[in-house]
């Protein structure tokens, strides 16, 4: 009797065990399958915002898919979007209108434009990562420069105005009065800031960038429009 009972045990202990492993195998194939659907749906979702121009959540989508399961299509995508170097910009804004790079490269400036919201950011080149924002300008920024040095940017916009600004924290150094500049850019020396006329002006104004000065405890840069 006690023989039969311990075979009966030893039965039922082999077909809890199978059972259990067909469980496992069965589950182990829905995850399969959902994961190999995840990755079709993230290479088609990447692909999707590659030809909309969403090239950083492209990456991003393409760089979430597992390695065991990359495939044809997705070394395709990540071929076509490889032209480009590297990809990044400001969160949420519609357009980025000027760019400017410092002269040793290292960093990029951009004009960006959100609704009412007109702002420049300065970013490290190697990693496009966001150094500071400058934020100042009432319309929409069309031209930004760096000077010689890179120390310094100076920006033009359909506010009216043309400011300068410190490269290393964003502080606003200088405002000079304009007619909305299109074009802005600093001489090889950086003593001279010249500017093109807004929308149906034809001149290019030349302004001293001039000497720096303290003025209220900070040190400012003192400008003015050659007679």
């Amino acid at each position: 009797m006690m023989g039969c009972r311990a075979e009966q045990a030893r039965k039922q202990e082999a077909t809890s065990r199978a059972q259990a492993q067909e469980q496992r195998q069965v589950a182990e194939e829905l995850a399969d399958k959902y994961r190999n659907l995840s990755y079709i749906h993230g290479v088609a979702l990447a692909d999707s915002k590659y030809h909309e121009g969403n090239l950083r959540n492209a990456r991003q989508l393409l760089k979430s898919c597992p390695e065991h399961l990359r495939n044809w299509e997705w070394y395709r995508l990540n071929y076509v979007m490889d032209e480009a170097l590297l990809t990044f910009g400001p969160e949420g804004y519609v357009f980025v209108l000027s760019i400017a790079v410092s002269p040793d490269g290292k960093y990029i400036a951009s004009a960006n434009a959100q609704a009412e919201n007109w702002t420049i950011t300065i970013w490290e080149a190697a990693s496009g990562s966001e150094i500071v924002t400058l934020g100042g300008h009432k319309s929409p920024i069309h031209s930004i420069a760096y000077s010689p040095d890179g120390k310094r940017i100076v920006s033009g916009s359909f506010d009216g105005t043309i400011k300068v600004w410190d490269a290393s924290n964003g502080d606003e150094l200088m405002t000079l009065p304009s007619d909305g500049a299109l074009a802005i850019a600093f001489s090889p020396d950086g003593k001279t800031i010249a500017g093109a006329g807004g929308p149906g002006k034809g001149d290019i104004t030349l302004w001293e960038s001039g000497p720096r000065a303290v003025v209220g405890g900070s040190e400012k840069l003192v400008g003015q429009a050659p007679p």
